[in-house]
């Protein structure tokens, strides 16, 4: 048998909850970052990866930098952000990985990342208009 967890979370993090919940057998896979990143337990190997290219890393960030709205990115260990800020310390109540702080989340990137997420604690309807 096989069994795929899934989640948001960074690969780092879905392995933490899998050691800390007793969950390492056979036949794991982990679906992380919103399926952008599926590990083989086992094998201790990533077997599919999309990742969000450098230049559109950037546009996204200066997009959202721009109208205020919090964003993040990843590296394997750590949350990358331009501050401190409520909705980091919201995300990382159950999130535990290092924070990163940036103006320039390119040169804090160890690789292109498997995603980008803006969060608005009080306002859907910004994280609405980003999205378009």
């Amino acid at each position: 048998h096989k069994l795929v967890l899934s989640s948001g979370r960074p690969i780092d993090s879905m392995k933490m909850v899998v050691e800390n919940d007793g969950l390492d057998f056979s036949g794991l896979y982990l679906s992380a970052s919103n399926g952008a990143a599926i590990y083989d337990c086992d094998s201790k190997k990533m077997i599919f990866e999309k990742k969000v290219p450098m230049e559109l890393v950037t546009k996204v960030w200066e997009m959202a930098q721009s109208r205020g709205i919090h964003i993040q990115t990843y590296n394997d260990d750590s949350i990358i952000v331009p501050e401190p800020d409520d909705e980091i310390k919201w995300y990382t109540r159950r999130i535990r990985l290092g924070i990163t702080c940036t103006d320039d989340p390119v040169k804090a990137l160890k690789t292109e990342p498997y995603k980008l997420l803006a969060i608005d604690l009080n306002n859907k309807e910004v994280l609405e208009k980003l999205r378009q």
